[in-house]
């Protein structure tokens, strides 16, 4: 995971609330890195933190086609009309919600 957005979670309310807003939450490991907390046990020796839930995204492939009077971008496979021409090298890719 990376270490944007993180905010340090040093109490066990902080913890809680942070739980109770969605967040995830990690612990640090005995071995240095972060592992996402499994929310079964809490140690106020162990250093928390949390960030607001991150949406999982993915990467789609627009195609790029002159309609007559203008562009319009459609995901692969997608139906088009017989007269569209093609323009690949106006393509896209863009990151949805998965």
């Amino acid at each position: 995971m990376t270490t944007e957005n993180w905010i340090d979670l040093p109490t066990l309310q902080d913890v809680a609330k942070a739980q109770a807003d969605g967040w995830e939450i990690e612990f640090k490991t005995i071995y240095g890195g972060w592992a996402v907390w499994e929310q079964a046990t809490w140690n106020g020796g162990i250093p928390y933190r949390g960030r607001p839930h991150q949406q999982k995204m993915k990467e789609v492939k627009m195609e790029c086609w002159l309609c007559a009077t203008h562009l319009s971008w459609r995901t692969e496979n997608a139906s088009i009309l017989r007269d569209w021409v093609r323009q690949p090298h106006l393509d896209l890719i863009v990151k949805v919600p998965e």
